[in-house]
């Protein structure tokens, strides 16, 4: 009798161990469908999101013959009269409203790429932090330090040389008025065509380049984003600079 009991304790044994195989490598077959599904869906939406966030309107203000920005000079903005569009990105509708003509040159000091697939990250996939100016002419520096957060270029600049004019203060969230310096600003790039795009993801820390575009107020999928029209105001504290939306439609590594 326990011989017998044995014997079907080992084919207990048995059976539960390749039902433990077959759950294994059906769990396998699993995983391996699901990657193998994933990545065309991956390729999708690299290309959907990602590869094609251009956003092309028509009848922009055409003021490229203007005088071109430099190193040395603040940035050049023309403001407009609200000149507004509406279209369609994404299969969703958007409105644009050109606020200023603007051309900005300055040397790169912070990178910051989005790929999420928020609305915000599919309109501005790329801010750069720039410097131009007194600042511009010190850079590097071991007393300038340039990083990104989030949406924000923080900065950290120790002893050096600022014109007097270049400085001052700024009133910041709730009022508070903090001491800042208007020869930095971060910039939230829209491109307007695929070469654009192309021509801003080669840029990098270290880079002097030009931008050129608009300063714009854009409604889309329930966000809306408004520029900053002054390089000497600030948002969250006295490490925080300025923020320009600036719809692209030139870009030039100098």
């Amino acid at each position: 009798m326990g011989q017998i009991n044995f014997v079907k304790s080992q084919l207990k044994t048995v059976r539960e161990s390749k039902m433990q195989a077959v759950c294994v490598r059906s769990a396998i077959i699993v995983v391996a469908v699901i990657m193998i599904t994933a990545i065309p869906a991956m390729i999708y939406l690299n290309w959907h999101f990602y590869f094609q966030n251009t956003l092309t309107m028509a009848g922009v203000p055409n003021y490229m013959d203007s005088e071109k920005s430099s190193l040395l000079q603040d940035p050049i903005q023309i403001d407009l009269e609200g000149y507004s569009e509406s279209g369609e990105y994404k299969n969703k509708p958007i409105e644009i409203t050109y606020k200023a003509y603007y051309d900005i040159t300055g040397i790169i000091t912070s990178v910051r790429d989005y790929w999420g697939l928020d609305a915000y990250d599919t309109l501005a996939p790329r801010d750069l932090c720039m410097i131009w100016g007194t600042l511009a002419l010190q850079y590097p520096s071991p007393e300038m330090k340039f990083w990104h957060d989030n949406r924000v270029c923080n900065s950290e600049i120790g002893n050096v040389y600022i014109d007097p004019s270049d400085k001052g203060s700024r009133k910041g969230a709730f009022g508070v008025t903090h001491y800042g310096v208007s020869l930095i600003s971060n910039n939230h790039l829209i491109p307007s065509t695929a070469e654009i795009r192309d021509r801003m993801f080669a840029l990098g820390v270290g880079d002097t380049a030009r931008i050129v575009g608009y300063l714009v107020r854009v409604r889309y999928d329930g966000i809306l984003l408004d520029s900053s029209m002054t390089r000497d105001d600030i948002i969250y504290d006295h490490s925080s600079t300025t923020c320009e939306i600036i719809y692209v439609t030139n870009v030039e590594k100098l």
